[in-house]
């Protein structure tokens, strides 16, 4: 009954999305000079990521009564969910080293220091 439940058009779209994604990974650099490869990491990975994120946890709650009896079912969504809310940290982190990185992400700075705020978005 819905759109998406039909599988050449989820094909489409996801090949659509996917090239969205090359073609602002080709040229958004060159955009969004003089540091356009921290911005344009942001612009493009945290739309995907966010909208991930969401998706997970609503499976999460729209399959909770069927995760009370499949304890499989259960911790997989829950390493979903989980996985999604520290990938989106790590956006909010990446913003915030898109606008502070330079100034207040770097420990040591006169010793070529070390990208402690870069260093975390990995972590996380």
């Amino acid at each position: 009954g819905k759109p998406l439940s039909w599988a050449p058009l989820r094909l489409v779209v996801a090949a659509s999305c996917w090239g969205i994604c090359v073609w602002g990974l080709y040229h958004l650099p060159f955009v969004l000079q003089p540091v356009g490869g921290v911005y344009t990491l942001f612009v493009v990975q945290t739309p995907p990521v966010v909208c991930a994120f969401f998706g997970a946890m609503m499976v999460y709650w729209r399959h909770s009564e069927q995760c009370k009896s499949d304890s499989v079912l259960f911790w997989g969504l829950a390493v979903l969910v989980v996985s999604g809310f520290m990938l989106t940290c790590a956006m909010g982190l990446s913003l915030v080293e898109v606008y502070y990185g330079a100034s207040h992400g770097v420990l040591w700075p006169e010793t070529c220091g070390i990208p402690w705020m870069h260093l975390t978005i990995h972590v996380l």
